[in-house]
């Protein structure tokens, strides 16, 4: 039958001059060019946005401006993915998208799709412990943004919301957008 592949991305960046620092991660699925793709661009494309390059003139953060160059970011990265080929043909992959951008002490929180942001901080002695990967802990079910979670010496605070379809606030989102949502089967 048909294999369904999933790729996925991740990268760290220091933005030229800025005191900044952007990572990301990139989860594709049916194949890996579009979050390569996306993982080599999507910093490019953010580090030349006008905005950056004002507070990298001036030293001033502007917040609504520095949304609106990671929002362009993002659309341009869709408009790249959009526009793939290989051999001539459209490529049909795609990648979820999250990132942080951090200028001077500002975190600023992208995504896109069901790749999340979550800021875990550790208390005492700085390493961070409990918690943990699959099975239990903060790492399965992160609260929602500005909602905490704690075990033992571990704090996670989630700071992006999943874009799921089978959400019920995402489905209305979709909708409100003038979009639809519905399964699609696999081929057999």
């Amino acid at each position: 039958g048909t294999r369904v592949t999933e790729n996925s991305s991740s990268r760290a960046e220091v933005l030229g001059s800025l005191p900044a620092s952007f990572w990301g991660v990139y989860d594709g699925h049916s194949g890996y060019r579009a979050s390569e793709h996306v993982a080599n661009e999507l910093h490019r494309v953010l580090q030349r946005s006008a905005p950056l390059a004002k507070i990298a003139e001036t030293g001033v953060v502007d917040k609504n401006a520095v949304t609106q160059a990671l929002f362009a970011a993002y659309a341009e990265m869709e408009r790249q993915v959009l526009g793939l080929t290989s051999e001539g043909e459209p490529v049909n992959d795609g990648t979820t998208c999250a990132t942080v951008l951090r200028l001077w002490n500002e975190l600023f929180v992208a995504n896109v799709g069901d790749s999340r942001v979550v800021l875990v901080t550790s208390r005492g002695d700085g390493r961070v412990s409990g918690g943990g990967g699959a099975g239990g802990g903060l790492a399965d079910a992160p609260p929602l943004p500005g909602e905490v979670s704690s075990d033992d010496d571990v704090t996670a605070i989630r700071l992006s919301v999943d874009h799921k379809p089978d959400s019920v606030e995402e489905r209305a989102r979709v909708e409100a957008c003038g979009g639809t949502v519905s399964r699609v089967s696999p081929p057999p």
